[in-house]
């Protein structure tokens, strides 16, 4: 690129923090990324000039140039050829005042940096940095996409659990998991059955006649009622088979009876609140709003975002005690990959999970100000380094900001959900056959006693879109686990922590086909092989 069209200046700003440095790095909420303080000359200025005004009116510091670092070409989003010289500033003065341009600014060590920034040629220029590389310009050449990244070759990374795991860990997890599908798949075809005879045998008309209740808010209270207690019911003998019998052979489940009577009130109480609290609203637009299903599908979106909103802070303290993790070692580390990965925190907390299961995990809840890092007690359990790959997977989720994109997809399929409704609501002769009526103009979809018609109806549709965000979560999850590895570079502790995690969880080591189209996850083998790959692409050797 020996004619730019466009001549930009920048700087790696540094300062001695302890026995190292720090670099300087912005956030611009234009672009939402991090990169080094850098910008386009004003007509007839140097480089030099250029850097020096780009990081004032960026950080509000100034400080004197150093030598040049290196040069960045490629073609920026409007397909232009872009020239970037990069400068070093050492120990600048001033203080940050928040811009239109740049909204926050963060000091990180040389390795935090490089990992925090967005454009990997960002990363080059700060190792340029590190390294004292100033006797030698080096140049740094990408193009207007992204440097390719190792989940685009999930599709090439064999399932092979025979490489991964021993015949007795594999048997383990058969004899386990056995049981266990016939036991999901008999509980999901009495459920169905029994919806089905609800249905037809027109068992809601007649409850709430029965009854004599003709308000219809009455009427939707009863009904989801019934069926909270209908699927209570069905799955208790299945759960209390699972959590009381089952897993207490594996020595998965430290569940009690009196924990297991109590976690099941809870969950019926919780689930009538939560179905009332959504269809109220809901059934309310239909009844009284032509274009019902656009306005049913702002109603369930709304109530999608702020479950995710209120999740950590009311539903999960029913069932679990969250404290503090007053663990200092661990707390340092879970904030510095926060840190490195840009990501905040309100804090960390740990799940009292032991009183009901052995099983490990973690997780990141809650959006905003109630977003925190959340550890089961018993992954405690295991090495510092375990649970650093743990966190780093579950933090990775928010710094590729998974969440925002899941709501849109989210968001059309439930549109498409509603769509289906609006075109099923036509069928109004399956409406008559359920015993539904209805007066006025209000549409049958719009009658409690169609609820049990459109439970039936949502169950396929709800099946058939799943398998779509199952999908989109597993390619999420191949990414969490490259973030993962990328923020730790740690590829055998990544290993060992899938297979011993897995073994212990005595996940599905061997999923069938059907198994894996609908689950969230990538099969075990398959994340371990990724993780074999990506240590190959940096030049490690890991052992299986």
């Amino acid at each position: 690129m020996t004619d730019p069209q466009v001549r930009a200046a920048g700087c790696a700003v540094w300062r001695a923090a302890g026995d190292g440095i720090e670099v300087l790095l912005v956030h611009r909420p234009r672009y939402d990324d991090w990169s080094l303080p850098k910008g386009k000359l004003d007509p007839g200025e140097s480089w030099e000039d250029g850097a020096v005004r780009e990081v004032e009116e960026e950080t509000g510091c100034t400080g004197a140039l150093g030598p040049r670092l290196a040069t960045t070409t490629y073609v920026d989003r409007k397909d232009r050829a872009k020239e970037v010289r990069w400068f070093e500033m050492a120990e600048p003065q001033g203080e940050f005042v928040a811009n239109d341009e740049v909204d926050e600014v963060v000091w990180l060590s040389p390795e935090a940096a490089r990992r925090r920034v967005t454009r990997p040629s960002d990363a080059e220029v700060i190792r340029a940095l590190d390294e004292h590389l100033s006797q030698a310009e080096p140049t740094v050449t990408s193009s207007s996409t992204p440097s390719p990244r190792l989940p685009s070759l999930w599709w090439r990374v064999p399932n092979t659990p025979d490489d991964w795991f021993s015949p007795d860990e594999l048997d383990r997890a058969r004899r386990y998991r056995k049981p266990v599908g016939r036991a999901r798949l008999l509980r999901m075809a009495i459920s169905t059955v029994a919806l089905l005879v609800i249905v037809f045998a027109e068992v809601a008309p007649k409850l709430v006649d029965a009854l004599d209740i003709t308000n219809w808010v009455l009427q939707l209270i009863v009904i989801v009622l019934f069926l909270e207690l209908v699927s209570t019911v069905i799955s208790t003998p299945f759960d209390a088979w699972l959590e009381l019998r089952h897993d207490r052979e594996w020595e998965l489940s430290t569940q009690t009876e009196r924990g297991f009577a109590g976690d099941l009130a809870k969950g019926l109480v919780l689930g009538l609140i939560v179905n009332v609290v959504l269809l109220l609203p809901l059934i309310w637009v239909i009844r009284t709003t032509p274009s019902w299903w656009l306005w049913g599908w702002l109603v369930m979106v709304t109530f999608t975002i702020g479950l995710g909103f209120l999740y950590p802070i009311l539903i999960a303290p029913i069932f679990n005690t969250f404290t503090p993790l007053e663990d200092e070692d661990m707390n340092g580390r879970v904030d510095r990959i926060a840190d490195i990965a840009g990501v905040k925190i309100s804090g960390t907390y740990v799940a009292d999970e032991s009183k009901r299961s052995r099983r490990d995990n973690a997780y990141v809840a809650g959006l905003g100000a109630t977003r925190r890092v959340v550890l089961f007690d018993t992954l405690l359990e295991h090495p510092p380094e375990v649970v650093e790959q743990v966190v780093a997977h579950e933090i990775g989720h928010w710094r590729l900001k998974h969440l925002r994109k899941q709501l849109p997809v989210i968001a059309l399929l439930l549109l498409a959900l509603f769509g289906g409704l609006k075109l099923f609501s036509e069928w109004t002769r399956i409406f008559e056959q359920a015993g539904v009526t209805t007066t006025g103009d209000i549409p049958y979809v719009g009658q409690p006693t169609a609820l049990p018609l459109l439970v039936l109806a949502a169950q396929i549709g709800f099946g058939l879109l799943g398998l779509l965000t199952a999908w989109v979560s597993r390619a999420f999850e191949r990414q969490a686990d490259i973030e993962a590895l990328d923020l730790l570079e740690q590829p055998q502790t990544m290993l060992d922590m899938q297979r011993g995690l897995h073994t212990k969880n005595l996940a599905d080591l061997e999923p069938g086909l059907v198994k894996r189209l609908q689950a969230s996850h990538p099969p075990a083998a398959e994340r371990m092989a990724l993780t074999s790959a990506w240590a190959a692409s940096k030049g490690v050797s890991v052992s299986p």
